[in-house]
């Protein structure tokens, strides 16, 4: 498995976790295995998230916010683009 394709199944796991099952526990899992320096910017205006410290500080309002809202995901797809060497776009 390359990089990209390891990038596209731990973002498509990360997702799984923060939006079908909302746990502290699911995105410690996720979050415990990525870099300091990890950028995510999710579905609301206020979800950009620029290292991973910031992600795990405003996690506690995301899970309550989540636990009130049915998702049902109809399709998914992950791709990953290559930026730079150190920079890749899933």
């Amino acid at each position: 498995m390359n990089a990209e394709q390891y990038l596209c199944e731990l973002t498509q796991r990360f997702w799984r976790y923060y939006v079908l099952d909302p746990t502290e526990e699911n995105f410690e899992r996720i979050v415990g295995r990525c870099s300091e320096d990890i950028v995510m910017i999710g579905t609301g205006k206020h979800e950009i998230y620029t290292d991973a410290s910031k992600i795990a500080a405003n996690m506690q309002s995301n899970l309550s916010e989540a636990a009130h809202i049915r998702f049902d995901v109809l399709d998914e797809w992950y791709d990953a683009l290559t930026v730079r060497e150190d920079v890749v776009l899933v």
